[in-house]
């Protein structure tokens, strides 16, 4: 992954792949996609084929760019992009920034993502045995096995009144397939001849992004004791009862965020050689 030629750094959380999302588009020229036999030009690790990213830095006067789409029920995103770009004897400058901001997608708003039980669609039931009111698991299997009955305080419940259907929960009431996400993005370069055969350039890169989504709830097995009050135990012989919940209405969905910051340079010359190379 080449940008104007120039070896990218590895990006991410394992540091696995080049995150071309953090260049502002409306400073890119073209993509060229060499499938393979690219190593003559980009390198030996190139053999296998190479993503070249060619910016326009030559690029003189301004542009604005906006942009704005939405889907059905959900997700909006609407993007503003400004190019400047000027040239000078021997030499040229540019900059480029861009600033997208996306709503998130809920779950709830895709009928096929809506729920964990894909029975309608021909799947299985992802449902899951974490839920409030709880499930009494097996100690011995660690499997649900009794469901505490709702309506009740819990207070009064005795091992006759357990129910042996199982609690189900959907677990993506409030989850968000898309988060939110708010970036800003900032490129700049700069050239300028040095004499008849050489050449000195800089390119500069920034980006921000602001992710938050909403995800799966928590849950627990929680182990209760004989001292609680809310203690009912199935197993006599077992001196504690296990218990499957989830936290989904105490305390909400699970709120993942994420603030991701991305500094890139490269400086350089370039010279013609003379005859003899």
């Amino acid at each position: 992954m080449l940008v104007d030629g120039h070896r990218q750094p590895l990006g991410g959380l394992t540091g696995g792949f080049v995150d071309v999302s953090t260049i502002p588009w409306i400073a890119v020229k073209r993509i060229e996609v060499l499938p393979d036999g690219a190593s003559a030009l980009y390198g030996a690790d190139a053999v296998a084929g190479v993503v070249n990213i060619m910016m326009r830095n030559g690029f003189q006067g301004a542009e604005t760019l906006v942009r704005y789409g939405s889907a059905i029920n959900g997700r909006s995103e609407w993007m503003f992009g400004q190019l400047f770009g000027t040239h000078w004897r021997g030499g040229h400058g540019m900059i480029a920034y861009e600033y997208t901001d996306a709503t998130p997608l809920a779950a709830s708003a895709r009928a096929y993502a809506a729920n964990a039980d894909k029975t309608p669609f021909g799947g299985a039931n992802y449902d899951s045995y974490y839920t409030d009111p709880g499930n009494i698991l097996n100690p011995l299997t660690l499997q649900p096995a009794y469901g505490i009955p709702s309506g009740q305080n819990g207070t009064a419940l005795t091992p006759a009144a357990l129910a042996t259907r199982i609690n189900l929960q959907n677990p993506l009431v409030d989850f968000q397939i898309f988060p939110e996400r708010v970036a800003n993005e900032l490129y700049g370069s700069a050239s300028q001849r040095v004499g008849a055969r050489v050449e000195l350039f800089v390119q500069a890169r920034y980006a921000e992004r602001d992710v938050n989504q909403s995800t799966l709830p928590n849950d627990a097995v929680l182990q209760v004791p004989p001292s609680n009050p809310y203690f009912v135990n199935p197993y006599p012989s077992v001196p504690y009862t296990l218990v499957a919940y989830s936290f989904l209405h105490d305390l909400g969905p699970t709120r993942f965020a994420a603030l991701s910051r991305v500094y890139d340079g490269t400086v350089g010359a370039t010279a013609q050689l003379g005859r003899g190379w």
